[in-house]
């Protein structure tokens, strides 16, 4: 099972990072990867939350903020140290 699993995951990598290539999303990615690109969503949602629901509003940041931190912690104390494995752009025979 397991190496179907990693046969598929490498299948899926070639795919995307090959034949799934456009000019567009070369374009729009980086942009999407960048954590400030998304800042004025996130403004808008709180400002929404704080101006229309201005009681829960602090109780609803505050939940946010622990998901994630608890998710954050989760994923990458708990799970990367148990199921470890390289991602398939670090792993060499992936790449050929």
């Amino acid at each position: 099972m397991m190496d179907y699993l990693k046969s598929a995951d490498q299948y899926l990598f070639r795919l995307i990072n090959q034949q799934g290539q456009t000019a567009f999303a070369d374009w729009l990615m980086p942009f999407i990867r960048n954590p400030y690109f998304w800042s004025p969503l996130y403004i808008f949602i709180l400002s929404y939350i704080f101006l229309n629901h201005p009681k829960q509003a602090w109780k609803f940041s505050a939940y946010v903020l622990f998901t994630f931190a608890l998710t954050d912690i989760i994923s990458t104390q708990l799970f990367k140290a148990l199921i470890y494995r390289p991602r398939p752009c670090w792993d060499i025979a992936s790449l050929y």
